[in-house]
């Protein structure tokens, strides 16, 4: 502010001095005001600017900080550590899927929900078996079947809650024990067993395809394919390349149409600060699009050449410690024996990345 003063001062003072004598002091000194209020407002402008500049470089290297703490994508058994937030009727979009929900489930939550649903659907048939024998009076004690008279009961040898469980499970899994029956004295009984016929065909054939499907998902498949535990960088051929290797366990089942890519994701800055995910994919050798099968006879080397279409050609040892970035290698195919198609995935971060 005082060398802004000073600088004003002296114009001041040139000025007058140039001024001749017949010129008024009273006409230059609106001129005078002007000047030095734009002055002013300039420098407020400049200051401002510089201030702005600032909190932007502050705010950009604390997201470049905070983006390279971020847990990887995807973790070393392909699984992706992503989560959704804010998503309005979340609950309800997995619920609508059912199915493919508890495909995903874990088994102790699947053997949990169907012995839930077994218990549940005999004990609420069992109560209403119950009500209707006690409606019907067949819980009286001169008709239990203790008492040897000629009454005709809804259920045969039925005489408390306990007989009304049994029979419940074994109408449900046509079990039939021979003793303990439905007569045809109470219609309504009747329905409920053919109700209850039904439903128990449901929630078996429900399980038995549940089952079915998580046994022979393609995602076991996936386990016996190994990709190498650190990608590295060497001279290949005079080249400069980034080598992954992948092999498959089994040697008596082929992957029929196999692809492979590789994509580099790393976090990137706008010029305006957003940060974002950039997904680039890099060129690999063998190149799968003009292969229909790749033979796994022994472990194949994925190799991408680092050259200027590369986005490692810019980088040193140094940069590969310091930036942070994930490189995904996917491979899909197709399981000999069941015809299923499966996907295997792996995922090397920046730090496990070895330069030889």
């Amino acid at each position: 502010k005082l060398i802004l003063l000073d600088s004003l001062l002296q114009e001041i003072w040139f000025e007058s001095s140039m001024m001749s004598e017949s010129d008024s002091d009273l006409g230059i000194i609106p001129n005078i005001m002007s000047r030095v209020n734009n002055k002013i407002q300039l420098h407020k402008h400049r200051k401002d600017a510089d201030t702005d500049e600032e909190s932007l470089y502050k705010t950009t290297h604390h997201k470049v900080k905070k983006m390279n703490k971020k847990k990887r994508v995807l973790l070393k058994d392909g699984l992706t550590y992503v989560t959704y937030k804010n998503i309005s009727k979340k609950r309800r979009r997995y619920i609508s899927d059912l199915y493919t929900t508890l495909l995903d489930s874990s088994w102790t939550y699947c053997v949990l929900m169907f012995t839930t649903s077994f218990y549940g659907s005999w004990i609420l048939f069992a109560g209403i078996y119950y009500f209707i024998c006690y409606l019907h009076g067949d819980l009286m004690e001169e008709h239990l079947p203790s008492a040897k008279s000629d009454w005709v009961p809804c259920i045969l040898e039925t005489d408390g809650f306990a007989a009304c469980f049994m029979f419940s499970l074994e109408t449900q899994h046509t079990i039939g024990y021979g003793t303990r029956q439905a007569s045809t004295e109470c219609p309504d009984a009747m329905f409920v067993v053919s109700v209850q016929a039904v439903l128990g065909c449901i929630i078996q054939a429900f399980m038995v395809g549940l089952v079915f499907s998580k046994l022979s998902r393609p995602r076991n498949r996936s386990k016996t394919i190994i990709f190498s535990n650190h990608a590295v960088i060497t001279l290949r051929n005079n080249k400069l390349c980034l080598i992954i290797r992948i092999g498959d366990l089994r040697d008596d089942n082929f992957v029929l149409g196999t692809q492979i890519s590789a994509k580099l994701l790393r976090g990137k800055i706008s010029l305006e600060g957003e940060v974002y995910q950039e997904m680039q994919s890099l060129t690999i050798n063998p190149d799968t699009t003009s292969e229909s099968c790749i033979f796994f006879v022994w472990p194949l080397d994925i190799v991408h050449v680092i050259d200027k279409n590369s986005p490692f050609y810019t980088m040193n040892a140094a940069d590969l410690a310091r930036e942070r970035f994930e490189l995904l290698l996917i491979m899909e195919g197709t399981n000999e024996t069941s015809n299923t198609t499966f996907q295997a995935r792996y995922n090397s971060i920046s730090i496990r990345i070895n330069c030889c």
